[in-house]
This record gives C-alpha cells, structure tokens and sequence, in this order.
C-alpha cells in the first residue's frame, strides 16, 4: 500500500481491525455479544533505504508465493530481526478498545537448502510473512522479543488486558 512509518502501517492495521469488526457487528444487530477483530503482518526495515522507513510483508501472493518467500528470507530475515505487529479491536455494549501489539522477531541465518525443504511444506501459503513460528518456521527463529501469540496472531495477555479494562471478564 506505499505506507512506510511504523505510525502510518499501524494506523492501517487499526483501521482493518475496525473494518472487520463493523462487519461482525453488522450481522449480530441485536446482540450484546462482544465482538473481537485482529489483522497481523510482519514489518521489516526497507532493505533499499537507510532511513527510517518500513515495508510491509502481508501474505504471499499466488502463484508465485515460493520465489516471494524466498526473496523475503534471504533479503529480510537471515540473520536478522523484524516485526510482528497485531492490531485488534473490541467492540461490546460496554464500549470500544483498540491497540496494536508489537514483537520482535530474530532469524537465525537460513542456508538455501533449508529453505527449499520449507518452501516444499507449503507451510508458507496464507501466512502473514510467508512463516508460521508455531509450525516448522519456528526452526529458523533464534528469539522472540515480546508476546510470542502476536507471532502466531493473537496477543494472548494485551487482549485479556483490554477486556478486563472493558470489565468484560
């Protein structure tokens, strides 16, 4: 989408929480059900640029997903550290929470070999990132900085923060 500040792609996530969330809402007139919404990418520093600016790496695209994942590997994450960022919204009778949740992800450096193997599994298809630290990606990860289930697409602890803070539960 041409955003690159950190401020900016949060912003969109937030925004794509918040569309997901009005949809839900929209079929449930009525209800006082809470309803909970999350959109999560991965962000690394524009490998291009040595400013301050970030590109967003959503799903793969098909069919050519397996030459996309591997240029993203080996341009930005062997041997280097990116972001998981999560935005999620709430929406209840009580009221509204957003927030965007951000972890810290390491990658060891991946010999080609290894990453064929893992383009082989298919693993990658549909994944933000073209990972899945709980699955077979989780072998090229040397450490996680923050909420490991943001990783995975739900930040566990923030949601439950924020439900408490709606006096949900």
């Amino acid at each position: 989408d041409g955003l690159t500040s950190l401020d900016d792609i949060f912003q969109r996530l937030l925004h794509i929480a918040a569309s997901k969330a009005e949809q839900v809402q929209s079929q449930c007139s009525g209800s006082t059900a809470a309803i909970l919404c999350a959109d999560t990418t991965i962000i690394v520093p524009h490998a291009e640029l040595l400013d301050e600016t970030y590109r967003v790496l959503g799903q793969p695209p098909e069919p050519e997903w397996r030459e996309i994942v591997a240029e993203w590997f080996r341009t930005h994450y062997s041997g280097k550290t990116h972001l998981a960022a999560t935005a999620f919204v709430i929406t209840s009778p009580a009221g509204t929470f957003q927030g965007v949740v951000t972890t810290e992800v390491s990658m060891n450096a991946v010999s080609d070999s290894l990453l064929q193997w893992y383009l082989e599994t298919d693993e990658p298809r549909g994944k933000a990132g073209g990972y899945a630290i709980q699955g077979a990606g989780s072998m090229f990860i040397s450490g996680v900085r923050g909420s490991l289930s943001n990783v995975v697409g739900l930040p566990l602890r923030e949601v439950r923060d924020a439900l408490r803070h709606l006096r949900l539960v």
